[in-house]
This record gives C-alpha cells, sequence and structure tokens, in this order.
C-alpha cells in the first residue's frame, strides 16, 4: 500500500519463505487461491510504479501484481496488471478502449529470483526486469476505476492457464509515481 500498510491476505499462503533481500522472509503462493490484496483504494491511478520479486517455475502462468476493482476474489475490471504467462514471459497490460501490451522476448520461469517494476505515466509503459528495460508500450492511458493493488492474484488477458501465481513473492511495493531506471 502508499502507507506501508499491510493487505489482507486470502487463500493459500505460506509465511516465512527465504526472501530474495537478505535478512527478510518472503510468501509462497499455492497458485489456486492466494492472493493479498490492499486494504486501501486507489481512485484511478495514472501514473504509478509497482514492483516486486518473484520465483517461480510455474508453466500455468498467474497474475503477479496488478490492479483490480474487487477486495477479494476475482475482478470484474482489471489492468495495470504484470502476469506470467505459461510461457514464463511477462505481459504488463494497460486498458484503455482496448488492451495495451508490453511483452517481453525472455522467460523468467527459471526458479530464479527476478525483480520487476512495471511503470506507466507520460512517457508511457515501461517494464524493467532486472534493472533493464525489456519492454515498453507507449500508451500512456487507464481503465477509470476506483480499485486495489493486488499481488499474486487476479484475471489475465490470456496467454496463462490460471489466475493464481504459483511462486514465491516478496517486496512488492506500488508508487504513486513513475520511478526512474
Amino acid at each position: 500500500s502508499s502507507s506501508g500498510q499491510d493487505g489482507a491476505i486470502n487463500g493459500g499462503v505460506t509465511f516465512n519463505q527465504i526472501g530474495a533481500v537478505s535478512d527478510n522472509t518472503a510468501i509462497y503462493f499455492n497458485g489456486s487461491n492466494a492472493l493479498v490484496v490492499d486494504k486501501e483504494t486507489w481512485n484511478n491511478p495514472t501514473a504509478y510504479s509497482a514492483e516486486l520479486w518473484f520465483k517461480t517455475t510455474s508453466t500455468v502462468g498467474g497474475k503477479l501484481i496488478g490492479f483490480g476493482n474487487a477486495a477479494s476474489g476475482l475482478s470484474t475490471s482489471y489492468d495495470r496488471h504484470v502476469c506470467l504467462l505459461n510461457s514464463g514471459k511477462l505481459q504488463f497490460g494497460t486498458y484503455s478502449g482496448g488492451q495495451f501490451k508490453a511483452e517481453t522476448n525472455g522467460s523468467y520461469n527459471d526458479g530464479q529470483w527476478h525483480h520487476l517494476v512495471a511503470s506507466q505515466g507520460p512517457d508511457g509503459m515501461k517494464l524493467y526486469v532486472d534493472s533493464v528495460l525489456v519492454a515498453t508500450n507507449p500508451n500512456t492511458a487507464t481503465q477509470s476505476y476506483v480499485g486495489y493493488w493486488r499481488v499474486g492474484g487476479d484475471r489475465c488477458w490470456g496467454g496463462t492457464s490460471s489466475n493464481y501465481v504459483n511462486g514465491t513473492l516478496d517486496e512488492a511495493a506500488v508508487y504513486a509515481r513513475v520511478l526512474t531506471q
């Protein structure tokens, strides 16, 4: 959350996993119903950066982090998200009268820790993985709704067999601005 509050935890999570950053722990998400949802609502964020560390070997995909209108379960409005595709590629997407995507060429379901940052603002959409800019889209618009930042699960736009990611996630954060590289 923007103020460092805990999110609401739903479904099958396992705490106290070895984290991506020394001296911390991470959470394992079971891939079927595990989800953390921000306890605060946000009104149509248009400039933001969402980040997290993830480690997975999943071949069924799922939502890593994103914005959706449901406080639990699956959202009916959802975008500003990064989904892990079945292929291990990442897809950053926003909605504005259509789906605008920035998709990686490489796959990241290799069982290693990876750091992602998805940002959108006046200069468009940018997806960084492990500090490298790996995908862009010039779209600056988003779908207007009040929603919640969500980690570990929600609907994606195809390319996944699951809405929920099976993997270990750590250090999720969202900023109400575009971070610099």
